[in-house]
């Protein structure tokens, strides 16, 4: 049972990480000012 949920909750961290990256490195988010974010957000539409 332990092992069931250390399982979920690395798959969870792993999902959540792989979010936040594509947060900040895909669409700038915190990272670039809100011109930047503005061009990749129209861009990827």
């Amino acid at each position: 049972m332990a092992f069931l949920l250390s399982a979920i909750a690395a798959a969870g961290l792993s999902v959540s990480g792989w979010l936040g990256g594509k947060l900040a490195y895909r669409w700038g988010v915190r990272v670039a000012d809100e011109n930047t974010q503005r061009e990749g957000f129209e861009t990827a539409a």
